[in-house]
């Protein structure tokens, strides 16, 4: 592509004044805030606090299925432990999410002091 050293040593010069008019422009022009928070925090708070209704959801779809389930299984103890287990581990994650939502405003509110 280059023939020459003078030929490279142009192109160089020319990239780096591009460059350098690049970063000037782009450190000249406002870029406004499309999200409708002011900082990570409330972004982080409505992400979680959707995450948490979500899930509160799906919890109590899933409890009501495991107690039908549980209901239907007639003394059959592979779909009696299966409902069990499905109650169980709902149960599980919830607490996750719940311990997730403690961790994250302890970490914010008193280690970072946000």
């Amino acid at each position: 592509m280059f023939n020459n050293k003078e030929n490279m040593k142009k192109a160089i010069v020319v990239f780096l004044i591009l460059t350098c008019l690049g970063i000037g422009l782009a450190n000249a022009a406002i870029i406004e805030n499309p999200l409708p928070y002011e900082d990570l925090k409330q972004l982080g708070d409505a992400i979680l606090e959707g995450l948490l209704y979500l899930a509160g959801g799906v919890f109590v779809l899933l409890i009501v299925l495991a107690g039908i389930k549980l209901m239907s299984s007639f003394g059959n103890p592979e779909e009696l432990k299966k409902a069990k287990n499905t109650i169980w581990y709902c149960s599980l994650g919830l607490i996750v999410l719940l311990a997730s939502k403690a961790i994250y405003d302890f970490v914010l509110e008193d280690v970072l002091k946000q």
